[in-house]
């Protein structure tokens, strides 16, 4: 990794349509997610683990699997 003088700095831009993007996957997802752990089996616990499943699974087929999955997909097994 390349040192940083003192006289540089780093600006990160953030589109604002990547912006709601991520949150109403993370807020309508969660929410879903908990809404039809919660009510759909009748248990707080499923509610919770819906809440943070459901958005991760979002992302998963929006997206893609992430890098590191695509990566050992792409390897081939040598017998």
């Amino acid at each position: 990794m390349r040192t940083r003088r003192n006289d540089e700095f780093v600006v990160y831009v953030v589109s604002l349509s990547s912006l709601t993007r991520y949150v109403s996957i993370e807020f309508i997802g969660g929410f879903c997610g908990y809404v039809i752990g919660q009510k759909g089996l009748h248990s707080e616990i499923f509610g919770m683990v819906g809440s943070v499943a459901a958005p991760m699974l979002l992302r998963t087929v929006t997206y893609g699997p992430p890098t590191l999955l695509r990566r050992l997909a792409s390897l081939r097994r040598v017998t």
